[in-house]
């Protein structure tokens, strides 16, 4: 799983974003942006769920 993350982090980024369902006033694009910036850890924990 980390390589994948690491070898390409915009799918697995994009795929997070769909799971956390953004709220209507919060796009996508600022999702995406918000997990860039997360420890790898915590793009782990939230991939698992």
């Amino acid at each position: 799983m980390i390589k994948k993350i690491i070898n390409n982090p915009f799918i697995y980024l994009n795929e997070i974003a769909m799971k956390n369902t953004p709220t209507p006033n919060q796009s996508v694009e600022e999702l995406k942006q918000k997990f860039r910036n997360m420890p790898i850890e915590d793009l782990e924990k939230l991939i698992a769920q």
